[in-house]
């Protein structure tokens, strides 16, 4: 039988896997490439060994926050602030990935290498927001649990700070 903290311990493990990829609205599961998939995984484990149990995660991933951008993209269009960031997070995917940068975006990547105080700011907010929804699912799963099987799911939220000054 499992301790306590041992359950905690796989409970936050299982986490890395299920928890849902947070989306802008109506985004479905399908819009996400499968490599974006795999990185958001990789870097929640990265990120888990970082942050050593018991200790809380508070900030969701760059490539979950990469995911949202790219949905959100899809139904608004991204104001100046938001399309930096954007384009910051999917030059450093691209890099992980070890991807080619189309040569049309080369200029505009590299632009958007480094983020200063106040967008590092701004990604901050979206990424522990990203994280309160992804905490607040598992939480209301974890009242209503009725089954042991993992969620294949994607979660849908609007952002506010999205739609500012558009």
């Amino acid at each position: 039988m499992l301790t306590v903290k041992g359950k905690g311990i796989l409970d936050d493990l299982l986490r890395i896997f299920s928890d849902p990829v947070v989306l802008y609205p109506p985004a479905g599961v399908d819009i996400l490439p499968n490599d974006l998939r795999e990185e958001i995984q990789v870097e929640r484990m990265l990120q888990r060994l970082k942050v050593p149990y018991p200790e809380k995660i508070d900030r969701a991933t760059d490539a979950e926050a990469l995911a949202y951008l790219m949905s959100a993209s899809l139904e608004i269009p991204l104001n100046h602030d938001w399309y930096k960031i954007y384009t910051h997070l999917f030059g450093k995917y691209v890099e992980q990935r070890n991807l080619r940068i189309p040569e049309s975006l080369e200029e505009i990547v590299a632009e958007c290498k480094e983020l200063d105080e106040y967008y590092a700011s701004l990604l901050s907010d979206l990424e522990t927001w990203l994280q309160e929804q992804k905490d607040k699912h598992y939480k209301d799963k974890q009242r209503t649990k009725t089954s042991t099987e993992l969620p294949k799911e994607m979660l849908t939220v609007d952002f506010d700070h999205l739609l500012q000054d558009l």
